[in-house]
This record gives C-alpha cells, structure tokens and sequence, in this order.
C-alpha cells in the first residue's frame, strides 16, 4: 500500500530548549509490542529504528499573549448583529463591568444564535486562546437551552473549521452574573472566526432574556 497524503503536526518545544540545528527523525510503532518499531525500507535508521529525515533550525523567538479582543458594550458601536426574533438593547441599569451591557431578548427560532460577532482580526493557527463571558440570564424558556458563547474558527478561504465554547450558563442560579469560560488550540489552517452567543439547536423555539458583558478573546501560547 503506497500513502500519498500529507501529515501536517504541529509539535510543541519546551521554551528551554536552546537554539540551534536539530535532526528530524520520525519512527513507525506497533501498538500491539510497546517498545518495538516497524522497519521501514529507507535510509538513515539509528540503533532505536528511528529515521532521520532531515534537519531543522530552532531560533528563539517572542509573540505577545494577552487579551486580542474585548467587548464591554459601553458604546452603540460594538458590531454584532442579532437573529431573527431577537432585540438588542445597551442597558445601563445592568451590567458587570464599566457602565452598561448588552440586553438580548425576545423568541428566537430557525438559527442556532442569539447574537454574533465577526472578528477583524486573524485568529492565529496552531496556538492556544481563552474564550469568556459574563452571563445573566433571567428568563428563558425552555431552560434546557441554556446559552454559551461560541467562537466559529474558519480557514483562509472562510470556510467552517470547527466550534470552540464555554461551559453553559447554570440555569440553577438564573438571576446571577457568571462567567463562562473555555480554552482551545485552533486548527493548523485556523485564519479567523466569528463569535457568537449560542442557543444549541435551530430547531426549538427559545425566549429569552439575557444581559452579555465583557467578552474576551485571550490568546495564551502561540508558535
């Protein structure tokens, strides 16, 4: 059998590690037998039936981390836009931080959103974020479509790569502000994405009403 496809890894370095040129050596396991690897018909097998398959250069290199996108909604500029069934309002009265929030609510059937967000910026592939919220909810109905937020990571040429999320808002304690939170490392072909507070089905009729303050896209590692 000849395999002809592409294998794209990324491989995380310890930050110890000095510069300098490295080899590269890849090996085949057997499951079955710990320890012992398949013989492979090519050049460059060392005495533990590894292969070397060229070299590589490590150089020491700093990306900022931090916060890469925040939302307070203090301003009627904050750009996201609503679902069908759905009003948005800045309501000053309640908030968690700075001095007003987003207030969601109405009936919402036929998207799987309450509100969305498509970000500017890139969104950087191969590396690790931390995606959080707060949370108010205080009617909603069915209560099993408790709401999360959602980041939609997409390729270069836009297209859907899979959803990262939060936990769910804990309808046990409705009437409360709560964080939600979730950490992800996106898709080698990661370029952008697009957030969105999540209901998790299209297919249910849900009213709402539900404050959304201080949105945070914070990116922890990156190559």
């Amino acid at each position: 059998m000849v395999w002809d496809g592409t294998e794209r890894t990324l491989i995380r370095i310890d930050p110890a590690v000095p510069p300098g040129d490295y080899a590269l050596k890849v090996a085949m396991l057997l499951p079955e037998r710990p320890g012992r690897n398949i013989l492979l018909g090519i050049a460059g097998r060392d005495a533990e039936d590894r292969y070397r398959i060229g070299s590589v250069s490590g150089a020491a290199t700093s990306r900022p981390t931090g916060v890469v996108y925040a939302q307070g909604f203090e301003a009627d500029d904050y750009d996201w836009s609503v679902a069908s069934g759905i009003e948005a309002a800045l309501d000053t009265g309640t908030f968690h931080g700075g001095k007003a929030g987003l207030r969601l609510s109405g009936v919402q059937q036929g998207a799987w959103n309450y509100a969305a967000h498509y970000l500017e910026m890139p969104v950087l592939p191969g590396s690790k974020y931390r995606l959080s919220c707060w949370l108010k909810v205080d009617a909603l109905e069915p209560v099993r479509m408790a709401p999360y937020l959602k980041i939609g990571l997409t390729g270069p040429d836009g297209a859907q790569l899979e959803n990262c999320h939060t936990n769910r808002y804990d309808m046990s304690a409705a009437g409360t502000w709560q964080r939600l939170e979730g950490t992800f490392e996106t898709p080698l072909e990661t370029a952008g994405g697009h957030l969105a507070l999540e209901r998790g089905s299209k297919d249910v009729q849900t009213r709402i009403k539900v404050w959304i303050d201080d949105v945070e896209l914070t990116l922890l590692e990156a190559p």
